[in-house]
């Protein structure tokens, strides 16, 4: 599975290169590809975006005696608006439709759907673009556990659609434009509370890649994200205990944004997982409409 998945990705990096296409990662920033000659790729004072995006995402995994196979159905709405030339707020409502397959002596199903955790986040340009500096801007978020959780009840022979535990995210996100492309890079760090007896794994994340516009309606993009997820904690009769170790995640996805009229944005996404902790494979057909 992997050396296919490591094939694919290689066809498409060749393909992508002859047509002289772009690299990139980040969404929210691919969202604003269209736009690189724009001091800045937030939202201005008053400005709203909707962003709509159905996912898809599916993973295989197999352990002595054990395969589990994973099929997620999300739809995620993303509110943004400009309070500032320079500062941007968005509102993330997910909501999801997941499936677990699990064979041991026989398949055994699970599902669960319903309203996942929202986000509220910001981001903020610390520093503009010039010649010999990237533009930078920090970012910062909240992940609010209002989905319903194992902690609301929820049976164990359904899957539940929220963490039930807080989560705060902090990050840079670079940007350099050499126009017609663009190069971006970043990281940040999800600090997960803990809740009862049970601590979560805190997350270092990474993203980089590289775009450039194919026309000015047109443009490709390629990049590559991983993180370090920490580990998972629990207090045993007093005593904390790792519940697991430390692992490594990676992906690459090739993404392109369409612009069908002013204001209009069409962005499909495809993801591999390039590691085995990380999902097989998803696609993304996000729509776009600013105000």
């Amino acid at each position: 599975m992997r050396v296919k998945t490591v094939i694919i990705v290689i066809s498409v990096l060749s393909v992508i290169l002859l047509e002289g296409a772009a690299l990139a990662i980040d969404q929210t920033l691919l969202l604003k590809l269209l736009e690189l000659k724009r001091e800045s790729y937030l939202n201005r004072r008053g400005e709203l975006s909707i962003d709509i995006t159905p996912v898809y995402s599916q993973d295989k995994s197999i352990v002595p005696w054990t395969i589990t196979k994973n099929y997620n159905y999300n739809l995620n709405t993303n509110i943004r608006l400009g309070l500032s030339d320079r500062l941007e707020l968005s509102v993330l409502v997910p909501y999801t439709s997941m499936q677990k397959e699990v064979f041991t002596n026989a398949w055994d199903t699970y599902r669960g759907s319903g309203f996942g955790d929202p986000r509220v986040s910001f981001q903020y340009e610390m520093l503009s673009e010039k010649v010999n500096r990237p533009a930078t801007y920090l970012t910062g978020g909240l992940r609010l556990p209002m989905g319903k959780s194992y902690f609301d009840g929820v049976p164990v022979n359904e899957l539940a659609p929220g963490s039930g535990y807080y989560a705060t995210t902090w990050g840079l996100s670079f940007l350099k434009s050499i126009d017609p492309t663009a190069l971006f890079w970043g990281f940040d760090y999800q600090l997960t509370f803990p809740r009862a007896d049970y601590n979560p794994a805190d997350i270092l994340g990474y993203n980089l890649g590289l775009a450039w516009s194919l026309n000015q309606s047109v443009n490709l993009s390629l990049g590559l994200s991983g993180a370090v997820v920490g580990e998972d904690r629990q207090i045993v009769n007093g005593v904390e205990q790792t519940l697991n170790p430390a692992y490594n995640i990676s992906g690459l996805s090739v993404s392109s944004n369409v612009m069908l009229s002013s204001g209009l944005f069409v962005n499909p996404s495809i993801f591999f997982g390039l590691t085995d902790e990380e999902s097989d494979f998803i696609f993304s057909l996000g729509m776009s409409l600013k105000r």
